[in-house]
């Protein structure tokens, strides 16, 4: 029955994606339902589920994975509970740590030592902005390589170009404008975001919005910028809160565009910015339908893949991660994966998700694998007397465990 109805699905998407048009060489219209994403056991869909432990000892212990960016030769995890980057190599062993700036304040334990993290994968740079609380350094660029080594610091106009950037190689930054700031004055107000190099403006992007959210009322959260690694190319991924669009941005400017059409149980009012009755309440209303999509993140993409989270107020982040094949029409989200000798445990993924290549990686912490393993035992998936990897080498205090994934060719 299952599969009738992924079968059944499956079709049903295939005509809505392959008829729709690819509008200009830089934009393209995607139609997506959710809750009819295709599922499947490992097997059917992945070529291949690698698990990776990373290192544990004392250097290196990590408390959570924040974030986990995937360099051609490393692994760099971002561990905020311990105000911490930490560098391995791909096959989990550690390497560096990067665990202070010098000239940063005394800060409480609960307080952030970054503010802003991102990677140049064209020259193998980890860039950070530290945490506004540190006044003497907190518009300075820290630049380490790949071993933790500090490169370089430079001075960062974050008067103008605000705290949050994304890195596009060899100096360029993707930025949104400081509202407030001179040169958004000089502007006129008239663009949100722009490409910089070493200070200067290459190109500006969005107009501002004709409703802007006011800070006090609807600060739900900030743009999303997500870095794309590739062949020694560079790009990033944005989406705005409440709109539908994903633009795809490289120092040349907006590369290409995304429109997602989604059902509409899914989407929010086109009024939902403009109209005054949803002032003060826009947050409020997200939770009442909770199936609203008012944002994506966790964005990359490479030639006709597609991999992205969407964002509402349902519980569960890992259902809704999605894999869109732009070349055959086909999806499927992780949710809907089922175990099997492939993988042993399952979900396959967390919450952090990240493409690098043809690859989908992920970081799962020992103990959600061991729960899986022992609820899937439940289920006769693996043989009597088959060699289970990684249980035997690890324990609940281990460090996570990076599983890197290699769907089909056909998916």
């Amino acid at each position: 029955m299952g599969s009738r109805l992924n079968v059944i699905a499956f079709i049903c998407i295939l005509v809505n994606l392959l008829t729709n048009k690819l509008h200009a060489q830089d934009s393209m219209e995607i139609r997506i339902a959710p809750n009819y994403a295709m599922g499947g056991k490992c097997s059917e869909l992945f070529q291949s589920v690698r698990y990776i432990p990373l290192e544990t000892s004392k250097k290196c212990i990590i408390g959570r994975v924040r974030k986990l960016y995937v360099a051609k030769d490393n692994f760099i995890v971002y561990d905020d509970t311990r105000n911490q980057i930490v560098i391995f190599d791909r096959n989990g062993k550690y390497l560096s740590k990067i665990n202070d700036l010098s000239g940063s304040s005394k800060i409480p334990a609960w307080d952030i030592l970054f503010e802003n993290i991102s990677i140049d994968y064209v020259n193998n740079k980890i860039i950070v902005l530290p945490n506004y609380v540190h006044e003497k350094i907190r518009d300075i660029i820290f630049e380490f390589d790949f071993n933790g080594k500090l490169l370089a610091k430079r001075k960062f106009d974050v008067s103008n170009f605000g705290r949050s950037f994304a890195s596009l190689g060899d100096d360029a930054f993707f930025i949104k404008y400081e509202q407030g700031g001179s040169l958004w004055k000089t502007l006129k107000k008239k663009y949100t975001f722009a490409v910089i190099k070493n200070g200067k403006v290459l190109s500006n992007i969005l107009p501002c919005s004709e409703h802007p959210i006011l800070e006090n009322q609807d600060n739900l959260f900030v743009v999303n910028m997500v870095e794309k690694w590739a062949k020694g190319t560079q790009s990033v991924f944005f989406n705005q809160a409440y709109k539908d669009e994903i633009y795809e941005i490289d120092t040349g400017g907006v590369r290409k565009k995304y429109k997602l059409i989604l059902p509409i149980e899914y989407s929010i009012p086109t009024d939902f910015l403009s109209n005054s009755i949803y002032n003060g309440k826009r947050l409020d209303t997200l939770i009442a339908h909770n199936k609203w999509v008012y944002g994506f993140d966790e964005i990359y993409g490479q030639d006709d893949i597609l991999l992205l989270k969407y964002l509402n107020t349902e519980n569960n982040n890992y259902n809704k991660y999605l894999r869109i094949n732009f070349l055959n029409g086909m999806f499927y989200s992780f949710n809907f994966i089922e175990p099997d000798t492939l993988s042993y445990y399952l979900p396959v993924v967390s919450d952090v998700l990240v493409m690098a290549n043809d690859k989908i990686y992920s970081a799962l912490n020992t103990r959600d694998l061991m729960d899986a393993y022992s609820r899937n035992t439940f289920k006769k998936v693996y043989k009597e007397n088959s060699s289970v990897p990684i249980i035997s080498s690890i324990n609940k205090l281990s460090n996570p465990v990076i599983v890197e994934i290699t769907p089909k060719v056909d998916f």
